[in-house]
């Protein structure tokens, strides 16, 4: 094996692994996300929950 093969080859490891920890960051970040909005969809399932407590209403809510 030469050396500009063995060159060749670290910079192609360098570049996989770097589109790798890109690919990492972008799952956590989705993966964030999504935990964001399913807050989100808590929140306001709470708040009808509250909104209908508070006029005397009984709705299912976790259909």
């Amino acid at each position: 094996m030469s050396v500009s093969s063995i060159a060749g080859a670290a910079v192609s490891l360098t570049k996989a692994s770097l589109n790798l920890d890109i690919a990492i960051e972008t799952f956590k970040m989705q993966a964030d996300a999504e935990r964001s909005i399913v807050g989100l969809i808590d929140a306001s399932m709470q708040a009808v929950k509250q909104a209908n407590a508070s006029n005397g209403q009984l709705v299912d809510t976790t259909a």
